[in-house]
């Protein structure tokens, strides 16, 4: 089963059943999710299959987590966060089981996926999370009031100061 997770890792939501004795779920894709935020998830996804605690190894955009339910019977996530592109790539290569993006997907890799399924279904997406940006300024800054291109401004670098 090959999946596509945008926004934020999804995987409480693949309804992967571990009956093998020794298993593993390959994830690639997006530093942004899998860096930090996918081991944790891969953790509390094994903890909800009843797996006992993970022994968790490397770090960053390469985690190793292996999880035992029962002796001889075990759970291993390779998680490899690299890019959303590299996500997609590796469904592609085969290299992957969850692809992560922090996008969604671009027509390219939707065409080049095709054969696997429809990359912008929802059975194959599953979004946990958005961004947004709050801007707050003190109430003694004279800037009363920023349009969208002052803060594309800021927030590019071309605005440097208040003036």
């Amino acid at each position: 089963m090959q999946r596509i997770l945008t926004g934020c890792l999804a995987l409480m939501c693949v309804a992967l059943q571990a009956q093998a004795a020794d298993q593993e779920l390959r994830l690639r894709g997006s530093n942004t999710l899998g860096a930090r935020l996918g081991p944790a998830l891969a953790e509390g996804w094994l903890a909800s299959q009843r797996y006992e605690t993970a022994k968790i190894s490397g770090g960053g955009e390469e985690t190793r987590l292996r999880a035992t339910k029962q002796p001889g019977d075990t759970m291993t996530v390779d998680l490899k966060a690299y890019g959303s592109s590299t996500g997609f790539r590796a469904l592609e290569n085969r290299e992957a089981d969850l692809a992560m993006s922090s996008r969604p997907a671009k027509q390219k890799e939707v065409s080049a996926l095709a054969a696997v399924g429809d990359l912008r279904a929802t059975a194959n997406e599953y979004v946990i999370a958005l961004d947004g940006i709050a801007v707050v300024v003190h109430p003694d800054n004279p800037v009363k009031a920023l349009t969208k291109a002052q803060l594309r401004g800021i927030f590019s670098g071309q605005v440097k100061d208040w003036e």
